[in-house]
């Protein structure tokens, strides 16, 4: 594994898709820092000089989702239906 610099947005996106991937399949019992940084393909103090703890790579995570859950809604237009539009949200 190399040190990978921390402002690298595919530094970035592997931590998060390998956060989510663990949290996914254990729970945030199966999110170590360590799991993260062998499935990012990186060393474990790249995620303490990015994200400074496990609350913030979750805080991070949590944001970076719920943007792109929001970017996806907002992609789409709304039903004319109001109640097909509350069933698609």
């Amino acid at each position: 594994m190399a040190t990978a610099d921390p402002s690298d947005t595919d530094t970035w996106r592997a931590v998060f898709n390998g956060t989510a991937e663990l949290i996914a399949s254990g729970g945030t019992a199966a999110l170590t820092t360590r799991a993260v940084a062998a499935k990012a393909s990186i060393q474990p103090p790249t995620l303490y000089q990015i994200f400074g703890d496990k609350r913030g790579l979750l805080d991070a995570v949590a944001k970076d989702r719920l943007e792109r859950f929001v970017a996806e809604k907002e992609a789409n237009p709304p039903h004319l239906d109001p109640v097909e539009e509350s069933r698609n949200g």
